[in-house]
C-alpha cells in the first residue's frame, strides 16, 4: 500500500516529535502540509544563518531555546560555531606567544627562538 502525500507529511511530523500539525493532518487539511513545509524551510534557514554567525559580535543574535524555530540541529550548529570561535582565540594567543618568544634572544636558547619563528612562518603559510 503506497502512502499519499498527506500520510508522508503526517508521518514526518510524528517522527520529528512535532505534533503541531497532527490534528490538521488527521482531518486532511491541505493547508497543514503547506504550513509544515514552510515551517521546515524556516527552521533550515535559521540553521543556515547560525552557521555564518561565527564572531562574538554576531552570536548575540542567536535564537533562544524557547523560540519556535529553534531545533536540536540549530543548537548543534551553534555549539560547533562556539568551538570554532574558541579555536581561533586559542590560535591567536599561541601566535602572540610565539611572536614574543621569536623576538626574545634568550641566552643559550637560540634554538627556541628559531623554532618559534619557524612555527609562526608555518602557521602564516610563509614556509
Amino acid at each position: 500500500m503506497s502512502k499519499t502525500e498527506f500520510e508522508k507529511a503526517r508521518d514526518k511530523a510524528n517522527d520529528w516529535g512535532d505534533n503541531k500539525y497532527g490534528d490538521a493532518f488527521e482531518m486532511g487539511a491541505d493547508w497543514a502540509y503547506e504550513w509544515f513545509e514552510e515551517d521546515f524551510i524556516i527552521k533550515l534557514a535559521a540553521i543556515s544563518t547560525a552557521s555564518i554567525q561565527n564572531t562574538k559580535k554576531t552570536i548575540v543574535d542567536r535564537l533562544e531555546p524557547d523560540h519556535p524555530y529553534y531545533t536540536i540541529a540549530y543548537g548543534d550548529v551553534c555549539a560547533a560555531i562556539d568551538r570554532e570561535i574558541q579555536a581561533r582565540e586559542k590560535l591567536a594567543k599561541a601566535v602572540e606567544a610565539l611572536e614574543l618568544i621569536g623576538e626574545t634572544n634568550l641566552h643559550g636558547f637560540a634554538n627556541t627562538s628559531h623554532y618559534a619563528r619557524k612555527t609562526l612562518a608555518e602557521i602564516r603559510g610563509e614556509e
